[in-house]
C-alpha cells in the first residue's frame, strides 16, 4: 500500500544467503495483492547488475 500512496520507491528483500537486497518497487507491482506479496522470487540480472526481470518461484 505504501508504494500506491507514494511513500515507497523502493523494496528491500533479504536472499537465501541472509543479504539485504534493495531495487525499485515498479518491479513487485504485479505481484501485489490485498494482503500484501508473499512468496519466494528469482531476481535476474544482467552483466552491469541492472535488475533484468523477477520472477516468482512455484510453492
Amino acid at each position: 500500500m505504501r508504494y500506491y500512496r507514494g511513500e515507497a520507491s523502493a523494496v528491500v528483500a533479504i536472499t537465501d544467503s541472509g543479504q539485504s537486497l534493495q531495487f525499485p518497487a515498479l518491479h513487485v507491482r504485479r505481484f501485489i495483492t490485498q494482503s500484501g506479496i508473499h512468496g519466494r522470487f528469482r531476481i535476474h540480472f544482467d552483466d552491469n547488475h541492472k535488475m533484468i526481470n523477477l520472477e516468482r518461484l512455484p510453492d
